[in-house]
C-alpha cells in the first residue's frame, strides 16, 4: 500500500479556509452538476451524519458519482462498460478533519483510495497531526508542498492565477516566494492530506503504485493552489471583507 502524507503551507487563518472551502464546493457544484452524455457529478446524498466508522465528530456526507467517459479517448471509451467510466466519491466533512474515499466499481474491492485531512494553525509542520498509530507511522512516507514551487506542477502563464505574481488587495497577501514565503509568513495554516492508495491484483500492485505515486499529489496541489486564489473571489462574493 501506498501511504504518503502531504503537508501543504497555507497563508491563510483555519476560518478563512472554512470559508473558501464551502465557497469552492458550492461554486464547483453549481457548474459540474447534471451528468450529461457521460460528463459531469450525479449528487447521491447531502445531508447531516453523527455516526461513522472513522472516529470523526458529526459533520456532512455527501455521496457523488463522477462521470467521466467523456475525458477517455473515443475508442478506449467505446471498449470499456459503464462501471469503468464511473468514480463513485464519499466524503465525511468534519471540519477540520475531513475524509473521502474513492470506489471504482469496475475494480470492485481490488482498489482502494483514500483521502485524510486536517487543517491546523501551526507555524512549522507536526510530526503527527493525523493521530497515526506507530506501524502507520512506520508506513508514512511525507512529502512538503510549496503552492508558489513549480517543481511538481508548473506556475500558470496568467498573473491572476500565479501565486508568485497575485497579490490581493484586500489582504495584501500574495506575490509568494518559492520555498521561503511560509518560513515567517501570518497568517498561516497547514493542510495535512494522506493518501492511502492500494491495487489488490496479483502481479501489478507494486507497478501500479509506483506508476501512480506521481499523479496522487498533483490533485491536492493543484486544489489548494486553486483554493488560495479563490479565496479572495469568495470574499469578495460573500461580502465578508
Amino acid at each position: 500500500m501506498l501511504s504518503i502524507e502531504y503537508q501543504i503551507p497555507m497563508p491563510v487563518t483555519v476560518d478563512e479556509y472554512r470559508i473558501g472551502l464551502l465557497y469552492m464546493v458550492a461554486k464547483s457544484s453549481m457548474e459540474d452538476s447534471g451528468a450529461k452524455s457521460g460528463t459531469g457529478v450525479e449528487f447521491v446524498k447531502n445531508e447531516p451524519y453523527v455516526e461513522n466508522d472513522h472516529n470523526l465528530p458529526p459533520g456532512q456526507y455527501t455521496e457523488k458519482v463522477y462521470f467521466i467517459r467523456s475525458y477517455l479517448p473515443k475508442f478506449l471509451a467505446a471498449l470499456l462498460p459503464e462501471s469503468a467510466a464511473s468514480i463513485i466519491e464519499y466524503s465525511w466533512n468534519a471540519f477540520p478533519r475531513c475524509k473521502t474515499e474513492y470506489y471504482v466499481p469496475f475494480f470492485g474491492n481490488k482498489l482502494h483510495l483514500s483521502v485524510e485531512s486536517v487543517y491546523l494553525p501551526d507555524s512549522t509542520p507536526r510530526a503527527n497531526a493525523l493521530g497515526l498509530s506507530k506501524a502507520e507511522l512506520a508506513q508514512r512516507t511525507v512529502s512538503t508542498l510549496d503552492i508558489a514551487s513549480a517543481e511538481f506542477v508548473a506556475l500558470p502563464t496568467n498573473a491572476c492565477d500565479d501565486p508568485t505574481r497575485f497579490q490581493s488587495r484586500e489582504t495584501g497577501r500574495g506575490r509568494l516566494s518559492a520555498s521561503k514565503w511560509f518560513k515567517d509568513h501570518k497568517p498561516l495554516i497547514y493542510a495535512y492530506k494522506l493518501v492511502r492508495l492500494e491495487f489488490k491484483k496479483l502481479g501489478l500492485q507494486t507497478k501500479y503504485v509506483n506508476f501512480s505515486l506521481p499523479t496522487t499529489r498533483v490533485p491536492p496541489f493543484e486544489f489548494v493552489r486553486t483554493f488560495f486564489l479563490h479565496l479572495y473571489y469568495s470574499f469578495r462574493e460573500l461580502t465578508l471583507l
